[in-house]
């Protein structure tokens, strides 16, 4: 405790407390800088996507530039609390007077806009994770696991479409074989056809997919009403369409299977056929873009086959794509093998969102660990500051625990100051954030409590020492502090 002295010999107190608070914890903190850096430094370029490396931390003008920052960051940090311990006055301090108001009110501001930061990041990363678990398990209406896409080149023939199927269906541990028009991630094809709506033929423009008759079982489809195409009733391929629910929902059908469906009106009666079946809505897009209606067809030309296949499998992955692509090069000998699970890519789809929710993640343990040290050397000097008033107070029959609460209380009122002004902003940006998706998870009230409750809890936790000493402590040996 500094007692009252000229203005001179306050300057020098301040000046070695700046340079003795360095020179105590400066080895420690170097080394732990250090040893923090070099196990960090990889799971931040993993997060960043760069290709910096370690060692080019070691230019010159970076070193120089570092070394400005730490020595304004370790005067600016030390310099404040330096010059109101150097500055203190005992009387008002015994009195319980508040000192350098303006002080007072800065700390308090810093601190408020530390956990504004904090409660914006907690409550973007919890939304952005519920979000990215949604996607990764929402049903597409059909089965995204283990389940390949080859894409074909366009030489492929009809001829070597067949062959390659059968070829592909004798592979152990190929669950089932087909060929479609569109590859998942990729869209359909649009086309304007005449449908049955209120008993008339309206001109509408669909989603289309040609593929064979094996593309449900393939893909585990589910069928609502009606039957799927059968490959041993010719005139399926010219008069059989299958339509998905939102399609249903679109022309206000009650009884879809037998409704009329007309294309290509220029070849009078080709194309002019009935719904057989309704699936359940599949999305193949991504989860930003709504399922549209959809309308399903056998391939209408006999010489172009479609170039995507799908293959499910059920065997050990490894194995099976090694078979697949030796049947490939059999096949199709001096081509490239095009291979991809669609799980992965679909999941692919979703990188601007899986690397925000890394970078986030790494954020907020970056930022909860500043803000639990910030708060614990904050309450520490606190306590250091009202130690001759809690000693009075116990004197006065105070408890530890009514002391503790009195020094947490000061820190509470500011986090909970901070989660009124911060959570609505939070609902707000999150919001317009799941907006951008078409099919998205819900906001809770659970989940911004949830950030609530964890700004107080780390309030508690990092405040609760510099608490547990301040009500433990002799009031004898404070009162007697000169």
């Amino acid at each position: 405790r500094v007692k009252n002295v000229s203005l001179s010999r306050k300057w020098l107190i301040l000046g070695l407390l700046i340079y003795s608070s360095y020179r105590k914890y400066a080895h420690y903190l170097k080394i732990l800088a250090l040893v923090l850096l070099y196990a960090l430094f990889p799971k931040v370029l993993e997060v960043l996507d760069s290709n910096l490396q370690l060692i080019s931390l070691a230019e010159p003008q970076l070193i120089v530039a570092i070394a400005a920052t730490l020595l304004v960051l370790i005067v600016s940090a030390t310099t404040l609390p330096a010059y109101r311990l150097a500055t203190s006055n005992t009387i008002n301090d015994l009195k319980g007077v508040p000192g350098q108001g303006r002080h007072s009110r800065l700390s308090s501001s810093l601190l408020i806009v530390q956990f504004i930061i904090s409660i914006l990041c907690i409550s973007a990363t919890l939304t952005v994770g519920r979000q990215l678990n949604y996607i990764h398990h929402k049903d597409l209406g059909f089965d995204r696991k283990n389940l390949l896409v080859l894409s074909m080149p366009e030489e492929f023939s009809v001829l070597k479409l067949r062959s390659f199927k059968q070829e592909l269906k004798t592979i152990r541990g190929v669950a089932g074989v087909s060929n479609s028009s569109f590859r998942i991630g990729g869209g359909f094809w649009k086309d304007w056809y005449s449908v049955e709506i209120e008993g008339e033929m309206k001109e509408v423009e669909l989603y289309e997919v040609f593929s064979d008759d094996d593309l449900f079982g393939t893909l585990g489809m589910r069928l609502l009403e009606g039957r799927f195409f059968d490959a041993n009733m010719p005139a399926d391929s010219g008069a059989a369409f299958v339509i998905n629910e939102t399609a249903v929902r679109e022309f206000r059908w009650k009884d879809p299977v037998g409704k009329r469906i007309l294309t290509h009106p220029e070849e009078k009666g080709k194309w002019d056929g009935t719904v057989v079946g309704v699936v359940s809505d599949i999305n193949i897009s991504t989860l930003h873009e709504k399922v549209q209606p959809l309308v399903m067809r056998l391939p209408w030309q006999s010489n172009y086959p479609e170039y995507f296949v799908y293959v499910r499998i059920n065997g050990p992955s490894a194995e099976v794509i090694e078979a697949i692509t030796k049947k490939h090069r059999e096949i199709l000998p001096g081509y490239p093998v095009e291979l991809e699970f669609v799980d992965d890519f679909y999941n692919n789809q979703y990188q601007k969102e899986n690397k925000a929710f890394e970078s986030l993640r790494f954020g907020v343990v970056i930022i909860v660990l500043v803000a639990s040290m910030g708060i614990f050397s904050l309450s520490i000097y606190m306590s250091a500051r009202r130690m001759r008033e809690f000693g009075i107070r116990k004197v006065l029959g105070a408890t530890v625990r009514q002391i503790a609460s009195l020094h947490i209380a000061y820190f509470l009122r500011i986090v909970l100051l901070a989660n009124v002004l911060t959570l609505p902003v939070a609902y707000w940006l999150m919001r317009g954030w799941l907006d951008e998706f078409a099919y998205r998870s819900e906001l809770s009230g659970l989940e911004f409590l949830a950030v609530a409750l964890t700004s107080i809890l780390l309030v508690i936790i990092s405040s609760g020492y510099s608490a547990w000493k301040a009500g433990r402590m002799n009031p004898v040996d404070v009162i007697k502090m000169q």
